[in-house]
Order: C-alpha cells, then sequence, then structure tokens
C-alpha cells in the first residue's frame, strides 16, 4: 500500500513501480492485483490468498504461512524499485 501525506505522491510512486508491472509479476511467478485507486488517496498492489478466513482458525497457519512467505517476497523484489524509481 502506498500511504503517504500526499495523494500526488502515492500516485507518482504508484505509476513508477507500475512502469515495471511486468517485470515484477514474471519474477514472482503471479499476477498480482494492481490498484490505483484514482478517486482515493491510497494506492494498492497486493496477492491475495482465496479460500481462507480470519474467522476460522483452522485457517490461521496457512495465511501466517502465506503473510511471512510473500511479506518477504514483496519487500526483496518492490522495495529495489521504489527506492531507484521514485525519488
Amino acid at each position: 500500500m502506498f500511504a503517504r501525506a500526499e495523494r500526488s505522491e502515492n500516485k507518482a510512486a504508484f505509476d513508477a513501480l507500475y512502469q515495471h508491472k511486468s517485470e515484477i509479476e514474471s519474477k514472482l511467478g503471479t499476477e498480482l492485483q494492481w490498484n490505483r485507486g484514482d478517486d482515493i488517496k491510497s494506492s494498492k498492489v497486493f496477492i491475495q490468498l482465496d479460500n481462507v478466513s480470519i474467522e476460522n482458525e483452522d485457517d490461521w497457519p496457512q495465511m501466517a504461512k502465506f503473510h511471512a512467505e510473500w511479506s518477504k517476497k514483496f519487500y526483496d523484489l518492490i522495495v529495489p524499485y521504489i527506492t531507484v524509481d521514485w525519488q
């Protein structure tokens, strides 16, 4: 999520990252959800784990594993694009 103080900064960061969409998705091996959110302040890039519920405790281990794995992948891959392209 891009949640900087200024809406214009969020959109600039999203646009800079979006230029690398194909490369990022190729490196991750999956498609991501890209939501610029033109009519709101924030923008989002995310992946979603389907068929689980926060209300079902049996799903929690799967959700925790997914979060840990994908948080690291996102950080390792996406942060360099943001720090290089958007300043």
